[in-house]
This record gives structure tokens, sequence and C-alpha cells, in this order.
């Protein structure tokens, strides 16, 4: 059996997969239910409906391993309007208690804050648009550095580039806000800026495809609002959007607040002893995580030479295995520069860390990593949609998209499409082992992520195609003729 198809991950997703949303919550069949009664599916939300974004924030969170009051708060982050979005199904004035009746009061008063701040602000003007991102990747190195030396020799020093840039940004108590609509001050807690910043990440990768890069002119593929093109015809062309770029410079400043924490945590642990109490006040029972494509953009701009990664359990570092498997030695959206064979094999246990858990362990040496660049970024899309545009009918197509697909990969490995269709090529030339190589790493891509890029198919039909793939792979078989095409669906 493939390892990826016996993955935990692959177990997490599946009931996702099967509808079986009660294994998952048994709560979660009436929260959507509720959520139906009021009228989100008839809601129009980007590419889709309110109702289904909904619940794909919600899956993907689940699938990141979030805290339950997390993926609550995404499967109603825009139920009382926000700052984006016109899109109040419960009346902020006098839904709160109905909603807090469903979800519970720690994930109601996290959706209530999402949407009363001015989440442009907050998180893009005043943090994102902050750092440059040499200075991300720097500080990442920095970061893991400082941890180490808290965790391993109670060295904290609070002078360090890194952390005073931080906390001038988001300082050790919380940032003030103005609420979007009466304008009063509203204190936010660093976890909950981090856990904003982790929710916006699930939010545009479900979100975001070609139609919002010609809304906002993103032709620099840094997603920076700077346009405004109010004629742009939805959906557009349907190609995937460029906002990996984004998002894994969002995810560098998420895990420099997670490592921060980690650091004040640690540091309040050995000053107070038995006496250490967690302070409620900045909402320090508010778990901060790093899991699967969380990872994917969190760990993205890291350039580090040992990296210390801690796993919750014996099933993340099994996943970290199968993740290593579809990004051959990267981890996140991150592009390496310089790799060893030593830190490849050493990345199979590198991905699923979480803050606090600290069962096992592993060492990175000699991984380079950096942002995903803008222009990459670009390129690389436009190499996977000149693959999937071309004429098939036209004699060397399949070279043609084998080539197209390789470059696309080489400059943006993190996404699971482009592996997909070369196994598909490789599949018609008979390249059975290629073939089964792609399909494992295009399907785990997939299954981390939670969400599709190419987003012209559900993420679900991606999972279904690619895994049928990786069946005939195994098999060495594929159809001669296109009844034989047609005839695929069957999933073992």
């Amino acid at each position: 059996m493939s390892s990826s198809l016996s993955s935990p991950v692959l177990k997490l997703a599946r009931p996702f997969l099967r509808g079986e949303l009660e294994k998952i919550n048994p709560k979660l069949p009436s929260l959507i239910a509720v959520l139906k009664s009021v009228g989100a599916g008839e809601c129009w939300h980007k590419h889709g409906n309110f109702l289904d974004h909904l619940v794909d924030v919600y899956k993907i969170l689940k699938l990141w391993k979030a805290p339950e009051p997390v993926c609550l708060c995404g499967l109603f982050h825009s139920a009382y309007s926000n700052s984006y979005v016109n899109l109040a199904i419960f009346d902020p004035s006098t839904g709160r208690d109905v909603v807090r009746g469903h979800v519970g009061e720690a994930a109601e008063s996290l959706v209530h804050l999402f949407c009363v701040i001015p989440r442009q602000t907050l998180i893009h003007d005043d943090v994102l648009f902050k750092y440059s991102d040499l200075e991300l990747v720097e500080h990442l190195e920095l970061s893991e550095v400082s941890l180490r030396n808290a965790k391993e020799k109670g060295v904290f020093d609070g002078e360090e580039v890194w952390r005073k840039k931080l906390n001038g940004l988001v300082p050790e108590n919380g940032v003030v806000v103005k609420h979007i609509k009466t304008g009063e001050e509203i204190l936010v807690s660093r976890r909950v800026v981090g856990v904003f910043l982790l929710i916006t990440m699930a939010d545009f990768s479900d979100q975001f495809f070609g139609f919002q890069d010609e809304l906002f002119c993103n032709n620099d593929g840094r997603l920076e609002f700077r346009g405004n093109n109010v004629t742009a015809l939805w959906p557009g062309n349907g190609k995937p959007g460029l906002w990996m770029n984004s998002s894994s410079r969002t995810g560098a400043i998420y895990s420099l607040i997670v490592r921060e924490e980690e650091i004040l945590m640690e540091q309040r642990k050995r000053g107070y002893g038995s006496e250490f109490v967690a302070r409620k006040e900045r909402d320090e029972d508010i778990e901060l995580v790093v899991s699967a494509a969380a990872a994917a953009s969190a760990a993205a701009a890291a350039s580090m030479r040992t990296v210390v990664v801690r796993f919750a359990d014996a099933d993340a570092a099994a996943d970290a295995a199968a993740y290593h498997i579809a990004t051959a030695g990267f981890i996140g959206v991150s592009r390496m520069t310089q790799r060893s064979d030593a830190a490849a094999a050493a990345a199979k246990l590198a991905l699923f860390p979480s803050v606090h858990a600290l069962s096992s362990y592993a060492s990175l040496v000699d991984h380079k990593r950096k942002v995903l660049d803008a222009k990459e970024q670009i390129e690389a899309r436009d190499m996977y949609w000149e693959a999937v545009s071309s004429d098939a009918s036209k004699e060397g197509y399949l070279e043609r998209a084998e080539k197209m697909l390789l470059g696309c990969i080489e400059k943006n490995p993190f996404v699971g499409e482009p592996h997909v269709l070369l196994s598909q090529v490789y599949l018609g030339k008979k390249r059975f082992v290629e073939a089964e190589r792609e399909a494992e790493r295009g399907l785990v891509l997939l299954l981390q992520w939670g969400s599709p890029w190419d987003k012209r198919m559900s993420w679900e039909g991606w999972i279904a195609w690619v895994r049928v793939l990786l069946m005939k792979s195994s098999d060495q078989s594929w159809p001669d003729v296109s009844w034989g095409i047609l005839n695929l669906g069957l999933v073992r």
C-alpha cells in the first residue's frame, strides 16, 4: 500500500472526504445546519458560496491541527460581517448569545473579535508590510537560535534585533485597534494576533484565485492590495491565484510570534517555578500550533543552519516523513537554495511541530530556505497554465507538458496539482515508477493544504483523481482508449 494512503494525514482527511462530519465533531452537522438555516448557502463568496467557504476554512484549520475553538472561529469567521465583507448572517447586537450557544464562549469570543477588528490594518499594514523578505529570513534564523538558547541554556536576551522588532509591532501585552463600527479601542492579545494570522492563511488559501489578482492588479505577485480594477469580470479565466508569497510571509511572522511566546513562557516558568500561572489577560490558554500546511507557510521563510523541531505524537512524525516525500526535502512555502544529503534525510522528521509538545526531536543540518519568491511564483503559475492550456492533440504535447510541469515544480514545489498532472503525463508514457512518485507527492501536498491551488476543480475532486492515478501507477496500467479514461473512478 502507498505510504501516503496509509498516512495519518489521509486518516484525518477521510471524514471530510466521506461527509462523515460527526466523526470530526459530533456537533458539526448541526452547526452547518444552523449556517444553512440563516442563508449562508445563498450568499456569494469569491469562488462559490459563503457556506462552502466557512466549512472549507474549518476543514483547513482542522487538517492543520488547530485547537477546536480556533477551527470553530473559522467556521463562523465572518458571521457578524467584518472589515472585508458584508455577510452579517447573525446580528452582532442580538445574535451573540445564539452563536455562543452553538460554538461555546471561547470560539464565539474569537468570532466576534475577528469581525470587529480592522484586519487589513492589523495584519497587513501594521505587521506584514513592515518586514522585507530578507528581514524575515534573517529573523527566523535568529529566532530559532534564540529559542534553542532559551530552552537549553536558560539564556534570554530581549535586546536581540528580531525580538525588539516583533515586540515593537506586536508587544507582549497585545495591540490596541479601533472597532470598525464604533471606533472604541480594543485590546488584541499577541496570541490572538497569531490565531488571526493562522485563520487568514486558511482563509486566503481557500478563496484566492486569478480573479482577485485581476481585481487588485496583483501583477507583482505580492498581494499588497494596491490596485483597483473594478471592471474585472468574475470568475475570470480560472488561473491559480498569486497568494502564496503573501502566505509565506504571513506564516513567517506567525512563526516569529510562536517562538517569542515560547521564549517568554520559558523565562517565566524558570522565574516563577511551581508558582507559575498562565495569564488569562494575555490569552495564554490559547494554544499556538504549527502543523501541516500551516507549516507550509509558517516555516516558509526560515533560513537556518540547525532547527530543533518538536512533534506532538508518533502520527505527527509519520506525517513528517510523508511530507518529505512530497516536498523532496522542503518544509513549507519556501525554496531551498542549498541542501546536503544528510539534511534531506533529516528533513523526513521535520513537520507537524507543536509549540507545547516535547516528545520527539530532530535536527535539520545545513538547510537553507527563503520566502517563496514572488517572481518565481508567477513563473511557476504561468508554466503550469501553459501545460494545461496547450492543444493536447498536437504532436509532442506530453513532452512539452512534462517540461513545463517540471519547470513549475522547480520554482514552486509546494502545491500538489503540478505533481498530479505530471503523474498523468508519466502514466500516458507508461513510466509508472515516476508516475507513482509524482502522485504520492501531489496527494500529500493536497491533503496537507486542505484546499486546491487550481480551484477549477474542488479539493475533493483533486484528491479523488490523484488517488486514481496513484492506484493505476501501482498497478502499472493505464487506458489506451478514451472510453477507458471515462471508466476510471474507483479508488482503494
